[in-house]
């Protein structure tokens, strides 16, 4: 650690009690926790617009939202890592229906 900038460290700005699910979930191959498949969380894979004008990889977050997304040329993941699967049983109809490549201001308005 450099001294001159003080003693705090970058994981004393951390909400560990956010974390704390994602830690479980982590640990299951060291400790042998059976996890049910429910339980990590909702996982979409969606068409993405590949367009010159477009970069071809991108990442968001939101923190808040426990909620990532990656878009890799024509493909995006939306990743939410805490909902034991309740968003895709709430949208996956809805998403179901979009039957285009979606642009990087529609990813992020579901990332949220």
């Amino acid at each position: 650690m450099d001294r001159r900038k003080g003693t705090e460290k970058i994981g004393d700005t951390y909400e560990w009690d956010d974390m704390h699910h994602f830690y479980c979930l982590i640990r299951q191959h060291y400790t042998n926790a059976i996890v049910d498949k429910n339980t990590i969380g909702t996982i979409f894979i969606v068409p993405a617009i590949q367009h010159p004008d477009v970069e071809p990889f991108d990442y968001m977050d939101n923190k808040p939202g426990k909620t990532v997304m990656i878009r890799m040329d024509e493909f995006c993941i939306l990743c939410v890592l805490n909902d034991s699967c309740m968003v895709y049983s709430l949208f996956s109809d809805d998403l179901a229906k979009i039957n285009g490549s979606m642009t990087p201001y529609q990813l992020a308005n579901i990332l949220g």
